[in-house]
């Protein structure tokens, strides 16, 4: 992705998927708890959106 990613919490923290060490606290969190609360996924060019998107659905 060329611009931002940020995964923003329920409690209004906004991660920034970019940064390795950020994926890693985050998906840590996600299977240690064994659930995932609210979340949005925010993005800031419309490019990566499609990426985003095609990533999901195929892999």
């Amino acid at each position: 992705c060329e611009g931002k990613v940020e995964l923003v919490t329920s409690q209004g923290d906004r991660l920034n998927l970019k940064s390795k060490l950020t994926q890693y606290i985050s998906l840590t969190n996600m299977f240690t708890e064994a659930k995932i609360g609210d979340v949005e996924l925010l993005v800031s060019e419309p490019e990566d959106v499609k990426l985003l998107i095609d990533f999901m659905v195929r892999g």
